[in-house]
């Protein structure tokens, strides 16, 4: 359902599966979710970078950097994200 509607507001697959992997795993490197996701870390890079235009991911400060979606962070208004439902990226 959520990625469904992820899907219709625009996002690819892979940002959706993106969000729906950090929204239960947060706090993960970008090489981590490159393997969950079983794509290229510059892939996953680039997913990431359009994630956090839109503003529904960021990175800590962190080195290596940490991704997690914003109501992990420990100010703002909390919105969980739904965890994925597993779909492939074909």
């Amino acid at each position: 359902m959520w990625d469904e509607l992820l899907l219709e507001a625009g996002l690819n697959e892979r940002e959706v599966r993106s969000i729906m992997i950090l929204g239960s795993r947060p706090k993960m490197k970008a090489s981590e979710l490159a393997k969950e996701l079983n794509t290229t870390r510059l892939d996953a890079y680039n997913s990431l970078s359009r994630l956090q235009e839109m503003g529904i991911v960021t990175a800590t400060a962190d080195r290596p950097m940490l991704l997690e979606p914003p109501h992990q962070r420990s100010h703002g208004a909390h919105h969980p994200i739904p965890k994925a439902t597993t779909r492939s990226l074909g």
